[in-house]
């Protein structure tokens, strides 16, 4: 059985954020999941070609059919390493390139799974790898950067490329250039063949992972603002200020640049720095890794579990999904998530240095922070980016597993399944407030619509509060509009449809007994800052955070 971790491991690995053509539009149904035991949590966006899917996860590498998620091949294919894969892989042609925690890098024939060599890192890697034409770069524990040789894994340059401040834990590449950020809020770019420093840029604060690399423009978020500098020589094209800290990285496709705010408010801006939908689309949660731009929409991973999609015109929500844990009544660790440093929560504004390092996915959301008692894993986080190949979406997942988003492949004709989890249903209760009734809503073929959520009560309308992590919850207050229940019996009416149009009318009834005392909400678990269905954590990491 997958175990899931507290702490996620450092996430290294390239983003694949930037602009595609492709015909995903969203929804699509899961097609495949995909999963391997692991104990800890893997790293990266899926590396993904016209045949297959590659994910480092635990201790070996594999190669997934993309139609299928059928594996079809695994290495090592006897004994699994004796070290892990914390940090992700990179494909580059016909090679699959990763490194373990003991230092020993791998490259791997894509097509076969074959060990094609081997080599070994002069100090722990801290880095993802990155490709680079013929070229890998990866940087070391020490603030060193290493380069190698794709085809054969033998070392590039004769010495490291040494840097004097921490080097961040995130790598990129524009040509035959790396480019990487620092703890002094650097962003710097250096030749791989001249093994030399193109430029660099100092910012007033520059979190890991905070910029992406896209055709000719290196995109940045620092603080509040959203900057665009050329991809050859570092200069000014042009930045924005957005209004609202921001996290994680940008993202760019040709007609559009998308970011998130700390908050988690998508913003969209045009190529010339010209706000779209510069108000914000409340994503409810922090983001995970950065958004990805798909023509005119922006699809999101949150560290609610749930993978978005968002008209970035009109900041109309296209089709949603929260990704749920593979088994049942699987457990949370007793001590519950807590929100690190890093892209998605750095390190205070106002305090010097630079944000925390980054890391996957923190703690899961449902009864919120720190909690003395285990709960049921509600969700199961991205640990980055979504990939899109084609019109398919591939997601990582933090348990181990990878989903398959895609029309063609998928099919889902299943309705939503509704629940009532507070109070039980039959339960004898008073009408009176505060009164809270919670229902717990899934659907793991495509996603529920929120839009279609309908609740009546013995017949009346009632409002509801938007749905979060899959829970919907319905309230009568002393000041609100839902109006008390009388006595009798009241019959619940839950109307539910998912993206594809399956719909499910599910009925619940309760006994209502005004002369009980009110019912009110679930209690929170023992010093636990969180309410139900709470926020997840978000992203942890070392990293020198800002006070």
């Amino acid at each position: 059985m997958l175990r899931m971790p507290r702490t996620i491991a450092l996430l290294m690995a390239l983003a694949c954020a930037g602009a595609a053509s492709a015909a995903f539009d969203g929804p699509a149904p899961v097609a495949w999941r995909w999963a391997e035991s692991t104990s800890t949590s893997p790293a990266g966006s899926p590396q993904v070609d016209d045949k297959a899917a590659y994910v480092a996860v635990g201790n070996r590498i594999y190669g997934i059919d993309r139609k299928t998620g059928n594996q079809l091949w695994r290495f090592p294919s006897g004994e699994p390493l004796a070290s892990t894969l914390r940090n992700g892989c990179v494909l580059s042609g016909n090679m699959v390139v990763a490194f373990a925690d003991d230092k020993q890098m791998y490259g791997i024939d894509a097509s076969t799974g074959h060990k094609v060599w081997q080599t070994a890192l002069p100090d722990p890697g801290v880095t993802n790898v990155v490709a680079a034409g013929e070229y890998l770069v990866v940087g070391t524990n020490r603030n060193d950067l290493y380069c190698y040789q794709l085809a054969d894994g033998k070392p590039f340059w004769s010495k490291p490329y040494h840097l004097q401040s921490v080097l961040h834990p995130y790598l990129s590449v524009w040509q035959k250039n790396v480019v990487f950020s620092t703890a002094d809020s650097s962003l710097t770019m250096v030749d791989i063949v001249a093994q030399k420093q193109k430029w660099s840029r100092g910012l007033q604060r520059l979190g890991p992972g905070a910029f992406t690399v896209e055709n000719d423009r290196v995109y940045v978020n620092s603080n509040s603002y959203l900057i665009a500098f050329r991809a050859n020589s570092g200069g000014d094209v042009w930045q924005v200020n957005a209004g609202e800290l921001l996290a994680g990285a940008p993202s760019a496709g040709p007609d559009m640049v998308a970011t998130v705010t700390r908050s988690g408010k998508l913003m969209t801006f045009r190529g010339s720095g010209k706000a779209i939908y510069a108000k914000g689309v409340d994503l409810y949660s922090s983001i995970v890794g950065s958004p990805l731009v798909i023509g005119n929409n922006v699809v999101t991973a949150n560290a609610s579990g749930t993978i978005n999609m968002v008209d970035g015109q009109s900041g109309e929500l296209k089709w949603n999904f929260v990704i749920p844990p593979l088994f049942k009544g699987l457990k949370e660790a007793p001590v519950g998530g807590r929100t690190g440093g890093g892209q998605n929560s750095p390190g205070g504004a106002d305090g010097p240095g630079s944000a925390g390092g980054p890391g996957a996915a923190g703690g899961k959301g449902g009864l919120g922070g720190g909690q003395t008692g285990s709960t049921d894993v509600k969700y199961v986080n991205a640990v980055w980016t979504p990939t899109l190949n084609g019109d398919s979406l591939f997601v990582l997942a933090g348990d181990g597993s990878m989903l398959l988003f895609d029309k063609h492949f998928g099919v889902d004709l299943t309705a939503p399944e509704v629940k009532m989890v507070w109070p039980n249903a039959g339960d004898q209760i008073s009408g009176q407030p505060p009164l809270e009734v919670i229902f717990k809503i899934e659907d793991f073929g495509v996603g529920v619509d929120p839009n279609s959520i309908k609740v009546t009560i013995s017949g009346q309308d009632f409002i509801v509060d938007p749905i979060r992590e899959g829970y919907l919850s319905v309230k009568v207050t002393a000041t609100g509009r839902n109006k008390p229940l009388s006595d009798g019996r009241a019959k619940f009416v839950v109307h539910v449809s998912d993206w594809l149009g399956n719909t499910v009318d599910k009925v619940f009834s309760l006994t209502v007994d005004n002369t009980l005392a009110p019912l009110g909400s679930p209690k929170k678990p023992t010093n636990t800052a969180g309410g139900f269905g709470g926020g997840g954590g978000g992203k942890g990491g070392p990293g020198a955070g800002g006070g």
